[in-house]
């Protein structure tokens, strides 16, 4: 048994008026809850790689059934992101575990494996301070650039040694998995940004 129940999600680049209309949430579709390792890998080895959907320079497309609506015809969606976060927490700033926290986000697609296990393995973070992490497709199809981006979600912006430990232990999981160590940065969530 692993130490949290997780749930892990893809994220859909919401492209009509109408989508965009339903809100930040709705582009979240959940793929899994798992408490075990083995049903980890069993659910992990099933999706597609990141590196399989994001933008590279050439646009990619799954074709998916909305679970909330499924009497609507499966539909083209570029994933934008995967996010993993602890079962409960929601990927937005808003929820009230990440509301005073931050997240911590790299622009390395290859990554983001070795996060997840880091995760789930509980060794990024020796308490409960990290809630969760996503991988996003930030690339720009129309000015042909790429950009992906990980990021490490947690509760507490003010514990700067946790945010050290943190940094140092990112950066050898980089140096492990041969990326140079760079574009680490911590941003604040400003959650006045996202209240209505």
């Amino acid at each position: 048994m692993l130490e949290h129940r997780w749930e892990l999600s893809e994220q859909y680049q919401l492209d009509d008026k109408q989508e965009k209309s339903q809100g930040y949430e709705n582009s979240f579709e959940k793929i899994c809850t798992f408490d075990t390792i083995e049903q980890f890998w069993g659910y992990w080895n099933k999706i597609p790689e990141v590196s399989d959907v994001f933008y590279d320079g050439n646009e990619k497309f799954v074709v998916r059934t909305d679970s909330k609506n499924p009497e609507i015809p499966p539909k083209k969606y570029r994933i934008q992101g995967q996010c993993i976060f602890k079962e409960g927490i929601e990927p937005k700033y808003e929820d009230k575990q990440n509301m005073n926290g931050e997240d911590d986000h790299e622009k390395l697609s290859s990554f983001w494996e070795t996060v997840v296990l880091s995760l789930i393995g509980e060794t990024l973070d020796d308490g409960d301070n990290i809630t969760g992490a996503r991988i996003i497709d930030k690339s720009n199809p129309y000015k042909k650039q790429i950009n992906h981006r990980v990021e490490i979600w947690f509760r507490d912006w003010k514990d700067d040694s946790f945010k050290d430990l943190l940094q140092a232990r990112v950066e050898k999981l980089m140096k492990d998995c041969d990326i140079t160590p760079k574009d680490l940065i911590f941003s604040q969530n400003d959650y006045s940004k996202w209240q209505k």
